[in-house]
């Protein structure tokens, strides 16, 4: 999602993703996903529209995250809101 989908909301509805890597380890396969840093606390109320303006920005891009209605998958940047955690995530088409 995040090399598609998501490419042109990096950086302001989602965390900027910096590269997927992997690689091998002791006969192990090994992954990593390299991701903006995203760790201020914030209240949600506090920040009610950018959360409603970010939700609507996924929708446009036709992305059903599949989990948002939790609240634990917003996280708050240096400039604002992202959605993270797209494990349940589907394409949809209104």
């Amino acid at each position: 999602l995040y090399e598609n989908d998501l490419r042109g909301l990096q950086g302001s509805v989602v965390p900027k993703c910096y590269g997927y890597f992997k690689g091998r380890s002791g006969g192990q396969s090994l992954s990593c996903l390299v991701l903006e840093f995203c760790n201020q606390p914030f209240r949600s109320a506090d920040f009610s529209q950018q959360i409603i303006l970010a939700t609507a920005n996924l929708h446009q891009v036709g992305i059903y995250h599949g989990n948002i209605l939790s609240g634990a998958h917003f996280v708050l940047a240096s400039n604002g809101i992202r959605i993270i955690d797209f494990a349940k995530a589907q394409r949809h088409h209104c």
